[in-house]
């Protein structure tokens, strides 16, 4: 019996955020699973190391670190030199833009299916939290961006054979803003990966350096902490503005982006960890904490009320203020925490990558 040939397309690997990694476990759980992506950081992920699975990797854009014109040029690469999928027994779309290659017929394989990590947020439910940062020009030209998204996105989802959502929350942002159907494949948790070494005195945030992850909140409350520590342990767009903002403030370390090895063993000896991002979509780095023992201290909002259970594997903030953080790391002490150990490894383990590998297979059967 011939083998089955798989490809995943997605937007673009410039950070090791939720999505990359669900990208890249995809990859290397389906045998011979082929990647394409818009661009590619070569730092961040070099090329052998994007061959585990056995299939071929495929970059259609050179290089760019714009975000605006990161954003169009991949647009552009799957709207115009959409890649050929006509040999390919099943597609998995993945990200906001990759989609837009299915409008093309000669990007359409077998079988079609969107993994949806959220639809784009810009145009629908963001749009004013998002327009707000945009003055003249930029706001003119932010609008124009959103326009041609909103006006591109919707026909493409349509064409789908099957939308996976990562979570219920995704779920009901697809039925809300586009009308259509979904079931909920909750992404991949590396439990292997994280695991409990053991307890330092920090606390944590990995969390993108991005507006909607609200980490400036998080450095504002423990400055108001100084017995407290803390250490972010990512980068993004933020990172220097943070860096201020944290500045002569010696319980605070910004380490910027991690390696793999580093990150490991920042969260497998922290007290707990802190994610507080606006709405999220599902929330891996929780989960990510609970895999290495670690409870985490959350915002009551999006994906986070699916995953956190009160006082078993974490807390529960309802307002994402100093205020409101400070008396949640008061509530997780070391004492607290290494109680909750054995449950936080217990629940995650509900979100392996086995698990998630096994209901993808079930879905991209043609």
């Amino acid at each position: 019996m011939t083998e089955s040939k798989h490809v995943l397309l997605y937007d673009y690997l410039f950070s090791k955020g939720g999505a990359e990694k669900l990208s890249m476990t995809l990859v290397e759980g389906v045998h011979g699973c082929d990647l394409i992506v818009g661009l590619k950081d070569d730092q961040l992920f070099p090329q052998e190391n994007l061959q585990n699975g056995g299939g071929k990797l495929k970059v259609l854009a050179s290089y760019s670190d714009k975000k605006g014109w990161k954003t169009l040029k991949v647009m552009l690469a799957y709207l115009f030199a959409a890649p050929k999928l006509t040999q390919y027994d099943c597609a998995v779309y993945s990200g906001e833009y990759a989609p837009m290659g299915i409008l093309r017929r000669r990007a359409r394989a077998t079988r079609n299916i969107l993994y949806c990590h959220t639809i784009p947020r810009a145009p629908y439910d963001l749009y004013q939290f998002k327009l707000q940062r945009f003055t003249g020009i930029n706001r003119f030209l932010f609008k124009i961006l959103v326009f041609f998204i909103k006006s591109l996105y919707g026909p493409a989802i349509g064409r789908m054979d099957l939308i996976i959502a990562n979570s219920q929350n995704v779920q009901k942002r697809i039925k809300t803003h586009l009308g259509l159907d979904s079931v909920v494949v909750n992404p991949p948790i590396d439990t292997q990966r994280f695991e409990w070494i053991s307890q330092g005195d920090y606390y944590l945030s990995t969390a993108r350096l991005e507006p909607a992850k609200r980490v400036d909140m998080i450095i504002e409350a423990f400055k108001q902490m100084p017995q407290k520590k803390l250490i972010v342990a990512s980068g993004g767009s933020e990172f220097e503005a943070l860096k201020l903002q944290a500045a002569d403030f010696d319980n605070i370390t910004l380490t910027n982006w991690t390696s793999d090895e580093q990150l490991h063993g920042l969260v497998g000896s922290c007290i707990a960890t802190i994610y507080i991002p606006v709405d999220e979509d599902f929330g891996m780095s929780p989960l990510e904490s609970m895999a290495a023992g670690k409870p985490c201290i959350g915002v009551a909002e999006g994906g986070l009320l699916e995953t956190m259970l009160p006082e078993q594997n974490g807390w529960f903030i309802d307002a994402a203020n100093p205020a409101s953080i400070k008396a949640a790391v008061s509530a997780a002490t070391p004492e607290r925490c290494l109680k909750m150990r054995d449950f936080c490894e217990q629940h995650a383990s509900n979100y392996s990558s086995s698990v998630f590998i096994s209901n993808m297979k079930a879905l991209m059967k043609p």
